[in-house]
């Protein structure tokens, strides 16, 4: 990954590959069943923009698309795949245990590592595009998301998750650390673990706080005239759901209430997503046995698929090596100081500038991965003065030149991570 290459080219996929379509009427202020399909209105505004997957190909996101559907790529020389979904050999194990390959178009960087890593990233970040309408973000952050109980509006939407789980849990079997944070609900749903009402919280908190005030206080006779039904909006209209057989008839009381919250809690975290997380684990479980995750809690399963949340600079000094320069020469010194003056922003850039991904592994870089298994992080002695360093994410090594002062090496260390933090090329 040596710096100068420019941010990777978003190409578009065609509108015959990612067609909308208008589902039939939903019904308005009237109680559905429980498997009932809610949809707009024929004249709603739906998303018309499609976007592809950020494989710098123009043909890379048919090549996805066709993984997602046929569990084969049709343009092999866009985006190797073999070790993900060999061509001919169906959605089953096989192949799971190869090592995946990635060239991405117009480039000239060769896969041993960082390309894979920097791909799996790339991907990750691409599933929460707006545009395919899978997931969406959790009331209380916007970078934590669930499926979208409206991704129907995407007809192929059902093989999209399917992709995801089986992509997912790829990343777990390759130790590929991904830049996708789900509700706690979702990890549940992986560990096929039951949610409960608590769990509401991360999805809508204001309506988490009013079932807590019910389930702890007394609501007969405070006139709230609640029934066993949930209202929705959905693409503008309000929709009335039963939680159970004739719910629009049956008043909550403090008798029942904690069946209630219970029903409440499994319609917004289970039911109305039940379809997307049964594809997303049917492609999940082709890739990951859940027994081998039977171990972990959903606190844990999400550190096992994000890594840590924060770079440490102490444990990144502590696993660092050096070759041709000695860490306690002046450049070192500036270099720490450098990194220790960063944001949190700009250090996750520079550790995805040398390594291919900005996340740390569960046990800090002394784990971090490289071509021939663990490698550490790497400051390597460059030739030239007062230049952009550059990288080789494959060995998770920086090659740092000389610089005539510490305000030299900042500016050229913030640029190079800036904006080449993606993408190979040579200078």
């Amino acid at each position: 990954n040596p710096i100068g290459s420019g941010r990777s080219e978003i190409s578009h996929m065609p509108p015959e590959d990612l067609e909308h379509f208008l589902p039939e009427e939903a019904q308005s202020h009237e109680a559905v069943d429980e498997e009932s399909p809610v949809a707009p209105e024929e004249d709603s505004q739906l998303p018309q923009q499609t976007h592809s997957l950020p494989l710098r190909n123009p043909k890379a996101a048919a090549t996805v698309r066709a993984l997602a559907v046929a569990a084969g790529p049709r343009e092999e020389e866009a985006l190797l795949l073999r070790g993900f979904v060999p061509p001919n050999q169906g959605p089953q194990r096989a192949g799971v245990e190869a090592a995946g390959h990635v060239k991405f178009y117009g480039e000239a960087g060769v896969d041993a590592g960082g390309l894979t890593r920097e791909w799996f990233l790339l991907l990750s970040r691409e599933i929460f595009n707006p545009g395919y309408c899978l997931f969406t973000p959790a009331a209380d952050n916007a970078n934590v998301f669930q499926p979208n109980p409206n991704s129907y509006v995407n007809p192929d939407h059902l093989d999209y998750f399917k992709f995801v789980g089986r992509f997912v849990g790829k990343a777990i079997y390759d130790q590929q650390l991904l830049d996708a944070y789900f509700t706690r609900s979702f990890y549940k749903h992986m560990l096929g673990m039951k949610p409960s009402l608590s769990d509401i919280e991360s999805i809508d908190p204001a309506y988490y706080k009013s079932l807590k005030w019910i389930s702890r206080n007394k609501i007969d006779g405070q006139g709230l005239c609640m029934t066993f039904t949930l209202e929705d909006t959905v693409f503008g209209k309000q929709v009335v759901y039963e939680l159970k057989n004739d719910g629009k008839d049956i008043e909550v009381t403090d008798a029942n209430k904690d069946e209630y919250l219970q029903l409440i809690a499994e319609k917004k975290l289970t039911k109305s997503i039940q379809r997307q997380i049964d594809a997303f684990l049917k492609g999940f479980r082709e890739v990951i046995d859940p027994k081998l995750l039977s171990i972990f809690n959903e606190q844990e399963l999400e550190l096992l698929i994000c890594g840590l949340p924060d770079i440490d600079v102490n444990d990144l000094k502590a696993n660092t090596e050096y070759k041709g320069i000695p860490s306690s020469s002046q450049l070192i010194q500036w270099f720490w100081e450098v990194v220790d003056d960063m944001t949190q922003e700009e250090k996750a850039n520079l550790v995805q500038f040398v390594t291919g991904t900005s996340k740390v592994p569960i046990n800090g870089f002394k784990s971090l991965q490289g071509m021939n298994g663990t490698q550490r992080f790497q400051i390597h002695k460059a030739s030239g003065k007062d230049r952009l360093p550059t990288a080789h994410t494959c060995f998770n090594q920086l090659d740092l030149p000389d610089y005539s002062s510490l305000k030299s090496m900042r500016k050229n260390i913030l640029l190079a991570i800036r904006e080449g933090a993606e993408g190979f090329a040579f200078r």
